[in-house]
């Protein structure tokens, strides 16, 4: 995503003093026009030169440019106001902006609180002027800097704000705090939704009157709270929101924070998303993010069935455990779902170990017939069952180079076949979903 510093580096009259040196351009028809100026999308110097020196290919290079753009937000730094001067001279360009971005990059200290106030104050001129705006994401700094809560805004820019919300067809959230639960009350285009460390808000009780909008696709959740304290998800499955039209759907199990291990009921809006779009799923993504497998969910029925999504094409499975063994759990019971004679497209799977230095000394603990059967049913039905079949042991906090290797060596040692076959994938990570 271009940024809007680097987009607009010259001023208009800069762009007239050099077009006077332009020659004269053949007289092609309009479309030849933009077939060129289109050729060029992914060449942004070039298109910059275009929109700077060539009044005929000034407004399509612009179109191009401005398609997508990414405001940082920094101390002393306000790219919106920047953006607002850009308008007043070329206000045609405002038409032109689909997808926008607005991060948030650094603490406001307590010598530029007016930076925020001049941020708030600029949103509720800029996000009116985008008529054609159809992507927004809105972005803190994950576990440090939440992007400005929607409720704390002035009204002007608050009704900005929720204004386009109504008419944007995807939204992404990332670490945003006190986001009103009015907002699923006028997602009446959305068709993708990303959320990501989304603290939601219902200090006026609102109540939905009536069903939700619901032409929702392509869903990611991950991380969200809900304050009076109540599952969001609960919600959702009340109000029936994103049901039964999603193709893609990837949803971590997270857990209250004062709770170690899952319970059979955190599976349960993952249960409901898919049983109710079962029939139109075509990737599933499904994780668990922090605690242990519950054993109801190792012997009892899987969560989901494969043999009834009969559109599905990629299936990703991944958890993290915090015991010291390394537990593949819930993983055989799910794959084993997939009906014979059944080939997807792509199956991921993507254990995480939490702590590996205790992991290192665990083998004594390990369920060695576990591992055995994991592998064998890989080797002998799933690698079968797909195109591309991929396994990636993510090793969280390793606190010393030994650690993680000692890990590795007691993976490859008990999943040979998998070793042999060069399908065992490493990688050091952090907590959290990125």
């Amino acid at each position: 995503m271009e940024s809007l510093h680097t987009v607009h580096s010259r001023t208009t009259r800069d762009a007239e003093k050099l077009s006077d040196g332009t020659r004269m351009t053949p007289n092609l028809p309009v479309e030849l026009h933009g077939t060129i100026v289109n050729e060029l999308k992914d060449e942004k110097d070039t298109l910059k030169q275009c929109a700077l020196t060539c009044r005929l290919y000034r407004h399509l290079a612009q179109k191009l440019l401005f398609k997508s753009i990414e405001c940082k937000f920094f101390p002393y730094r306000n790219p919106l106001e920047k953006f607002l001067d850009i308008l007043k001279d070329s206000p045609q360009i405002a038409n032109y902006v689909q997808r926008l971005s607005l991060c948030e990059s650094g603490y406001l200290v307590d010598e530029v609180e007016e930076t925020e106030s001049q941020r708030d104050e600029a949103m509720s001129h800029v996000f009116p002027a985008l008529i054609n705006l159809v992507e927004l994401s809105l972005r803190g700094l994950p576990d440090q800097m939440p992007f400005p809560n929607i409720l704390e805004m002035r009204p002007s820019s608050r009704m900005a704000v929720m204004a386009k919300f109504e008419s944007i067809s995807s939204l992404t959230l990332h670490n945003v705090d006190l986001v009103p639960l009015e907002i699923f009350a006028v997602l009446h285009r959305l068709e993708k939704l990303e959320l990501k460390e989304v603290h939601f808000c219902n200090s006026v009780g609102w109540i939905p009157q009536g069903p939700l909008p619901n032409r929702i696709k392509h869903i990611q959740l991950a991380d969200l709270y809900l304050d009076p304290p109540r599952s969001i998800y609960d919600f959702f499955m009340e109000h029936k929101f994103a049901e039964g039209l999603l193709e893609t759907l990837s949803i971590q199990v997270n857990l209250d924070s004062w709770r170690l291990e899952p319970s059979e009921k955190d599976f349960q809006p993952t249960r409901w998303f898919i049983k109710h779009s079962a029939q139109t799923l075509k990737v599933l993504d499904v994780s668990i993010s922090e605690g242990v497998v519950p054993l109801t969910l190792l012997h009892a029925e899987p969560a989901f069935d494969v043999s009834e999504m009969p559109l599905l094409e990629h299936l990703s499975l991944g958890g993290i455990d915090t015991s010291p063994e390394i537990g593949l759990g819930w993983m055989p019971s799910h794959l084993e779902t997939i009906p014979a004679g059944r080939k997807l497209k792509s199956i991921t799977l993507h254990p995480m170990v939490i702590d590996v230095e205790e992991v290192g000394l665990a083998e004594g603990v390990l369920d060695l017939g576990l591992l055995e059967y994991f592998e064998k049913l890989i080797t002998d039905v799933v690698l079968s069952q797909t195109e591309s079949f991929s396994i990636v042991f993510t090793l969280i906090r390793p606190k010393r180079k030994e650690d993680t290797q000692s890990v590795k060596e007691l993976i490859r040692k008990h999943l040979p076949t998998l070793d042999a076959l060069n399908l065992l994938t490493f990688e050091d990570g952090v907590w959290g979903w990125e």
